[in-house]
């Protein structure tokens, strides 16, 4: 089971050129929806055509987003952490579908459920606490007391924050899914997370 790296870099292109904070949303939750279907297609493999495409219709197993991260979670194929986060993805985008105000990632209800996610924890210890602070020439995130070198604190933008936390969310989920990226030159790589980035099961 395998994703074309052109499709990893258009969604990581799109979460970080996409002027409009709706539509990160709504490509975030596409993207990892197919992900998704990768994995249940894979597995759900026998039987004939008919009766697999029935998963799939309006009224199948699988016919929600939310149904299918039920399945995987329940499949034992994602961590807590990770269905804890595609559950609060999911809330974050009936925001942007059902609110008539005209929100924005830097919206008090948006903004704290980025910082209600966990996974990125798996990365930065603090997140949800993360700062900025401007430099001569550019700015630093941290955590923590302020760098010495940092001059102006500044707002970290809910956009920077959302598209920290996806990227690591993304990576995270293509691991537990066990999908490999094939890369331009054919070479196919697993994905392998660092040992800070494993979660330690003996807490969960």
């Amino acid at each position: 089971m395998k994703i074309n790296e052109e499709i990893v870099e258009a969604f990581k292109k799109s979460i970080n050129e996409e002027s409009s904070d709706r539509a990160k949303v709504i490509i975030s939750v596409a993207q990892i929806e197919y992900l998704f279907d990768l994995k249940l297609k894979e597995f759900y493999s026998h039987g004939n055509t008919k009766a697999r495409e029935k998963l799939f219709s309006e009224d199948g197993a699988f016919s929600t987003f939310s149904s299918k991260v039920n399945i995987a979670f329940c499949s034992g194929w994602i961590d807590p952490d990770v269905y804890h986060d595609i559950e609060h993805l999911r809330k974050i985008r009936n925001y942007f579908a059902h609110s008539s105000e005209n929100l924005t990632m830097d919206s008090p209800i948006i903004r704290k459920c980025i910082e209600n996610f966990i996974v990125p924890h798996r990365e930065y210890s603090d997140w949800g606490k993360i700062k900025a602070v401007a430099l001569d020439d550019g700015f630093i995130l941290y955590t923590g007391e302020k760098p010495e070198e940092g001059n102006e604190q500044l707002i970290v933008p809910g956009n920077l924050f959302f598209g920290l936390s996806i990227s690591i969310i993304y990576g995270v989920l293509l691991e537990n899914l066990g999908i490999k990226i094939e890369l331009k030159n054919g070479k196919i790589i697993d994905i392998e997370l660092t040992e800070h980035m494993k979660l330690d099961k003996e807490a969960t």
